[in-house]
């Protein structure tokens, strides 16, 4: 009740009478450990170095271990924050999905169609590892329209939900006509009769092609952090897809595929796009809801400031792992360049 009426004091001191009563009882010992990763963060971890000695559930001990390695971040031990992170993608690699393979881009882009009279607006909101995507979801929640059912227990089947069709997209089967039929034939299931806002889990250069000759009324967001910050923050918080980052370096080398191809589709202008750079909004959901209103012109309402709940990494903070992670960075450097991102 304490927590749940933003009293943290009072909340840590319940939780404190509690293991007096119930020594080791999981949930007083986290939300201790909570307040702890703010003030005393060496004292989180040893607490959870002991929560992990006695912890046999697989699925607990790999929260345990990624709250290890935000401790050890919030302590400057960005080693052993890193160490934690990587024991926590190992123990948990075959529940997770591999990154999909993405498509080359076309040797000549399709002719830009034009949107019909009447054709309901559309939006599709891209979900790159790192980007702060899901906070741009928190925000659209009060948009009737929007839609993040792809990430449920029955998404819509096509072909912006099978990431393994690119190649055959790409290669013209089905082509973009079919590609844009099968999406629209969708929407009535969905519950959508007008305009939507639909929310993506990967995006790919077949897609951009498909949009741009079938699509016209489509306009694309992408929530964009430097990609060095996206790196640090898909090691340590995850990504709304479980993707399988296999280890550092072959998640920036996907990355920096991804983030690639966005530039290309900006720089050429491919198609309708609105880039969020959310850097310095990351932690101020007015703020971002300003930039996401004005990107879709709309007026969304004023968010409550504490709507985001715990503190990811402000911009930046890649900077704390540049020697640690110096060659993943050096992958993740020429992208940055092209997306306005300084070298150091």
């Amino acid at each position: 009740l304490h927590a749940q009426q933003g009293r943290p004091t009072e909340a840590e001191a319940a939780a404190n009478a509690l293991l007096e009563r119930a020594p080791g009882h999981p949930r007083a010992e986290m939300r201790v450990i909570d307040a702890l990763l703010g003030r005393e963060p060496v004292e989180a971890a040893r607490r959870l170095d002991a929560l992990l000695a006695r912890e046999t559930q697989p699925r607990e001990r790999r929260m345990l271990q990624a709250w290890l390695g935000l401790a050890h971040h919030r302590s400057g031990d960005f080693a052993a924050a890193l160490e934690s992170w990587n024991r926590c993608e190992i123990e948990d690699a075959s529940g997770r999905l591999q990154p999909p393979v993405h498509t080359n881009a076309p040797d000549r882009w399709p002719e830009p169609a034009v949107a019909m009279e009447g054709v309901a607006p559309a939006a599709f909101l891209v979900g790159l590892p790192g980007s702060l995507v899901e906070r741009v979801a928190q925000l659209l929640r009060v948009v009737p329209a929007f839609r993040e059912d792809r990430f449920g227990a029955q998404p819509p089947r096509d072909a912006f939900q099978d990431a393994a069709g690119w190649a055959r997209i790409a290669a013209g089967q089905p082509d973009a006509a079919t590609v844009a039929a099968g999406w629209r034939a969708q929407l009535p299931a969905r519950g959508i009769s007008g305009a939507i806002i639909d929310w993506l889990p990967w995006w790919d250069h077949a897609y951009a092609a498909a949009m741009r000759a079938a699509l016209p009324e489509a306009l694309l967001l992408v929530p964009l952090r430097d990609p060095r910050d996206m790196l640090v923050d898909w090691l340590a918080f995850g990504t709304p897809v479980r993707f399988a980052t296999g280890s550092p370096q072959k998640a920036a080398d996907w990355l920096a595929t991804a983030l690639d191809q966005l530039a290309t589709l900006h720089e050429q202008e491919l198609v309708p796009h609105r880039l969020l750079r959310l850097d310095e909004s990351t932690e101020d959901p007015v703020a971002m809801a300003k930039q996401l209103g004005e990107a879709l012109d709309i007026e969304l309402p004023a968010p409550p400031p504490d709507l985001f709940g715990p503190p990811r990494f402000p911009a930046g903070t890649w900077r704390d792992y540049a020697g640690l992670l110096a060659a993943p960075f050096a992958t993740l450097a020429p992208v940055a360049r092209r997306l306005g991102y300084p070298d150091a």
